[in-house]
C-alpha cells in the first residue's frame, strides 16, 4: 500500500464534523486549526451549516472566532430556511407531474436530506432541486412545468427534431425557473450525464425507489443500492463541494449497514462499474482515518490523494468552459475515463468533452453520427466562440 496522503488540521476537523462522530471531532480538535481557513473550507466543500451544528453541539465548545461562528450559524439558518422550501416545492412538483401522468422521483436535495439526515435534515444544504424522469416523460413533463408556472432557462428553444437523440445523449438535463420564487430546477431523463455510468432504467429505479413523508406531502426517491452507486458517481465526477457528496456517501453506506462500497455493490447483480467503489472507499478510508471504508490499493493512490487535495484547496470551480480550464479538464477527462471500465464509457467521456449538446441543433444527425460529432466538435466549437464576440450566439449549456 502506498503512504496515505498528508492533508490539513483543518480538512481533518471537516471531515470529522461532517462524516464521524463527535469523539473524532474533539480527537481532530487536538490539533492547531486556522479557522479562517476552516472557514473558507467549509464554505468551498458546501457544508458550513452542519460544520457549524456540529462544533456548537460538543460538550465543550472549541474556541472559534466569533466571527466563524457566526458566519457558519447564518449558513445553517439559511439552509434551513432553503431546506424547507425546497421540501415544499418538490413535493408539489411530483404531485405536479403525477397529475399530468408522469412518474418522477426526486435526487439529492430534499430527498437525501429526508432519507440520511435523520433529524437534522435542515444542515444538508442544497442550492436547486433535481427531479428524474423517463425520456419518454420528457416532453410531457416539460409541457406540465411550463404550465405550473415555472420558465425553461436552457434549452432556450425547443430541442432539434432532427438529431433530437443525439441531443439528449449530450444533454441530460433541462433547467427551470419559477419568475416568483426564483426556485432552481433540474429536470433529469437519465441518473447521470454518462449513460454508461449506471445503465439502470428509470423504470428498475422507480421500481425500487422509497416513500419519503414530509409535512408538505410525500414523494419518491432514489434508494438501496441504486442510490449508493449514484452517489458515488456524483461524489467522483463533480470537482465541487466534494466531501459534502461524500457525507452522503458515508450516510448511505451506514443506512445499508455495510461497512464499504465494495461491499454494498458486491451484493448486486447487474453489470455495475467496479472502479469507482474502490477508488471512493480509499478516499473515505482516507478522510476518517481507516474509521469507516477499506484501503485503496496501489494503482489508486494517486487519485485519491488528488481527490483529497482538492478538497483541501479553498478555490471555487468555474462553471464556464475555458481555455483557462483546458489543462483540469484534461485531467478530468483522463479521471473519469480511468473510472470506466468499459470502452462505451470511455469513449462517451471523450465525446461529451470535445462536442456541446449545441452541436445537435446545428447538425442534426442522429446518434449513429456520434463519431462525426467527435471530430466537428471541436471545429464547432471554435465558430461559437468567434460569433460569441459578435455576441449572436445564445449562452453555453449546463455542463451536467
Amino acid at each position: 500500500m502506498l503512504s496515505p496522503p498528508a492533508f490539513s488540521a483543518e480538512l481533518r476537523l471537516l471531515a470529522a464534523c461532517v462524516l464521524l462522530d463527535d469523539a473524532a471531532v474533539l480527537q481532530a480538535l487536538r490539533a492547531p486549526i486556522d479557522w479562517h481557513r476552516f472557514g473558507q473550507l467549509a464554505k468551498y466543500n458546501d457544508v458550513q451549516g452542519l460544520a457549524g451544528k456540529r462544533l456548537r453541539g460538543l460538550p465543550s465548545p472549541p474556541p472559534v472566532p466569533a466571527v466563524i461562528m457566526d458566519d457558519l450559524h447564518a449558513a445553517l439558518r439559511e439552509d434551513a430556511i432553503m431546506h424547507l422550501s425546497q421540501t415544499a416545492e418538490s413535493a408539489r412538483l411530483i404531485a405536479l407531474l403525477d397529475k399530468a401522468g408522469i412518474s418522477a422521483l426526486v435526487l439529492k436535495g430534499a430527498a437525501v436530506a429526508q432519507q440520511l439526515y435523520g433529524g437534522d435534515p435542515e444542515c444538508r444544504r442544497s442550492s436547486d432541486i433535481d427531479i428524474l424522469i423517463g425520456e419518454a416523460d420528457l416532453d410531457a413533463a416539460d409541457r406540465a412545468l411550463v404550465s405550473g408556472g415555472f420558465r425553461r432557462s436552457w434549452p432556450e428553444g425547443e430541442p432539434p427534431r432532427h438529431g433530437r437523440d443525439m441531443f439528449l445523449q449530450l444533454a441530460n438535463v433541462f433547467n427551470y425557473v419559477h419568475p416568483q420564487t426564483r426556485q432552481l430546477i433540474e429536470l433529469h431523463h437519465r441518473i447521470t450525464l454518462n449513460p454508461y455510468w449506471l445503465p439502470v432504467s428509470f423504470a428498475a429505479l422507480f421500481a425500487e425507489s422509497e416513500a419519503v413523508d414530509t409535512r408538505f406531502g410525500s414523494f419518491r426517491c432514489v434508494s438501496g443500492d441504486p442510490l449508493v452507486s449514484y452517489l458515488s458517481w456524483h461524489a467522483l465526477s463533480h470537482g465541487d463541494y466534494r466531501l459534502k457528496w461524500f457525507g452522503d456517501l458515508v450516510r448511505a453506506l451506514r443506512r445499508e449497514q455495510q461497512a464499504s462500497l465494495a461491499a454494498c455493490l458486491a451484493r448486486d447483480s447487474r453489470p455495475l462499474e467496479r472502479n469507482p467503489s474502490v477508488l471512493a472507499d480509499g478516499i473515505v478510508h482516507v478522510l476518517t482515518g481507516g474509521r469507516l471504508g477499506v484501503e485503496a490499493p496501489d494503482s489508486w493512490g494517486k487519485a485519491v490523494a488528488q481527490v483529497v487535495a482538492d478538497m483541501d484547496e479553498a478555490v471555487d470551480t468555474p462553471t464556464k468552459r475555458s481555455l483557462a480550464r483546458l489543462p483540469r479538464e484534461i485531467a478530468n477527462l483522463r479521471f473519469v475515463m480511468r473510472l470506466s471500465s468499459h470502452w462505451r464509457g470511455k469513449a462517451y467521456a471523450v465525446l461529451r468533452t470535445v462536442s456541446d449538446p449545441r452541436d445537435a441543433e446545428l447538425l442534426g444527425l442522429g446518434v449513429r453520427w456520434a463519431w462525426l460529432y467527435g471530430l466537428l466538435g471541436p471545429l464547432l466549437a471554435v465558430r461559437r466562440f468567434l460569433l460569441g464576440l459578435l455576441g449572436v450566439v445564445p449562452p453555453a449549456s449546463s455542463d451536467h
